[in-house]
């Protein structure tokens, strides 16, 4: 009787000891599962350009922001390091669809962070440092709309072309009198173009900077889009140094951003109408964009946002394409409760295009009321 008895109690003591082992992450680690919900009214007007001229009213999401559900999860391992994760999908709700081509599960963000005393260090799909998605801190810090809302209310795809990129390190260092550093490099853009071969890749590289002063707030990034390089034809690699900042007063915030850059990717198409003037719908640019912005409270519960931007550029190459862009927004945003806002606005921008002796003109405008729901 007493082996069996000495067995027993010693399973006992060792169950008893390793239990913490077993039991405590999964009590330590905290889940969440969040998101938001956007629908409403959209119409839009284009004219100047046979491709793209007519008119739409539809009801459409995504207005202000993506439909978005999101699992995160963090744990403390003590000592000041930690580690965090999330997984975020963005869908449209008027439809259930997936954004990002389909092709991504979670393709607004998929990122593990290493969190220690003296950095951050993150791994997996993100936001680029000027991309106003998830790790940015160009746009959110230096553009009142944070990005833009609708096709044409605010910035939208108004700074040069930074995206969401896979296969991303980024560092984020500990604030030191009120100074963060920050870091990024992705090996691929896009994981299908993931190849020995590191110049058949598309790559991301970056370096920036934020520092607060009370209610001042400075940004600057210089970062690459280091272009796959197959052929002849290949371009050289895009460089950008983005700066700007915002300065809060009370009820009013002032936004102010500038960029310049060289062999920036402008995708042409996605300016409806005006890809025809090239086979491929993309061109490379050098020049600069400027953007002002203001935000200010119309009630205890609204605020208002008014924007200006200004773009300039042609043709890295020669003097095929020489353009502009310029637009104007204003969007009312009112919170219903701390979960539910309702919104509405307008912005009007027009993009023109010379080359070849020949000018071709978009003028689009968008007006929008919607709601959006957090959860």
């Amino acid at each position: 009787m007493k082996k069996p008895f000495r067995s027993a109690l010693l399973s006992l003591l060792l169950a008893g000891a390793f239990a913490p082992l077993v039991t405590s992450p999964a009590r330590a680690m905290e889940i969440e599962v969040t998101g938001a919900v956007d629908m409403g009214f959209l119409y839009e007007r284009n004219s100047g350009s046979s491709a793209a001229s007519g008119s739409t009213f539809s009801l459409a999401s995504d207005l202000a922001s993506d439909g978005i559900l999101a699992i995160m999860g963090k744990e403390s391992l003590g000592n000041g390091f930690g580690l965090s994760f999330n997984l975020e999908n963005g869908f449209s709700a008027d439809d259930g669809v997936l954004l990002g081509g389909g092709s991504y599960l979670f393709g607004r963000e998929a990122r593990v962070t290493l969190e220690t005393p003296l950095a951050n260090f993150t791994f997996g799909r993100l936001g680029t440092l000027a991309s106003g998605a998830g790790a940015d801190i160009f746009v959110v810090n230096a553009d009142v709309t944070e990005g833009g809302y609708a096709n044409y209310i605010g910035t939208t795809d108004f700074w040069w072309i930074r995206r969401r990129t896979d296969n991303v390190v980024s560092v984020e260092s500990a604030e030191i009198a009120g100074v963060k550093l920050y870091a990024q490099y992705s090996f691929a853009t896009r994981g299908e173009e993931l190849n020995g071969n590191v110049r058949r890749n598309e790559r991301y590289a970056g370096v920036g900077a934020t520092c607060k002063r009370g209610p001042l707030t400075l940004v600057a990034v210089v970062d690459s889009v280091l272009y796959a390089h197959e052929g002849a034809e290949a371009p050289d690699d895009s460089l950008a140094l983005s700066f700007g900042g915002n300065w809060n007063v009370g009820p009013w915030a002032f936004y102010a951003g500038f960029q310049v850059g060289r062999n920036e990717r402008l995708d042409l198409e996605a300016l409806s109408g005006i890809a025809p003037l090239w086979t491929d719908g993309v061109a490379y640019v050098d020049g600069w964009n400027v953007h002002t912005g203001l935000a200010f409270e119309a009630s205890t519960a609204g605020t208002v946002q008014l924007s200006l931007h200004y773009g300039d550029f042609e043709n890295s190459s020669g003097a095929r394409l020489d353009s502009n862009k310029w637009g104007a927004g204003a969007m009312y945003l009112h919170e219903l409760s701390k979960r539910t806002t309702l919104y509405t606005g307008a912005g009007f921008q027009q993009f023109r295009a010379e080359t070849d002796g020949l000018t071709s003109r978009l003028k689009s405008v968008d007006v929008a009321l919607g709601l959006q729901i957090e959860f």
